[in-house]
């Protein structure tokens, strides 16, 4: 399972600064994610300020790992998970959405929609022991 972090407060500085960031990608040394995780969140910041776009509902779904249109109102029937994005640092794969769009209709109200959702990975384990309890309690 993957994880993906918020970035921390001190992003802009210190051990997550975009120079140690750079200059590690060049020496080929590691990057720890947190590290990854702020570069990711500056590039997505500076793609929003330079006008290319913002942050794309569906590829939240799919972070998430929810159907594909999940929380859109125009789909009838959302589509399948294609599977987890790319992690911070690597290029996006072939069936992942675009990071951020431009002009999406009901995106402010779908973001909305995700950001107070729970996922299913963090609700399957509490309903796995509440269905454990259950049958605890049935079995004669």
């Amino acid at each position: 399972m993957r994880y993906w972090r918020p970035p921390d407060a001190n992003a802009d500085r210190g051990a997550m600064s975009e120079e140690l960031y750079q200059r590690r990608v060049k020496n080929g040394e590691p990057i720890n994610i947190n590290a990854q995780v702020a570069h990711v969140t500056r590039e997505a910041q500076t793609a929003q300020t330079e006008g290319h776009g913002q942050l794309n509902p569906a590829w939240v779904e799919q972070l998430m790992g929810y159907p594909d249109g999940w929380t859109d109102p125009d789909c009838d029937e959302p589509g399948p998970w294609m599977g987890w994005p790319a992690r911070p640092g690597e290029p996006q794969y072939e069936y992942e959405h675009p990071r951020t769009v431009v002009g999406m209709p009901n995106r402010a109200k779908r973001l909305k929609a995700l950001g107070n959702a729970v996922v299913p990975q963090q609700a399957e384990p509490v309903f796995r022991a509440l269905a454990v309890i259950y049958h605890m309690a049935f079995e004669f």
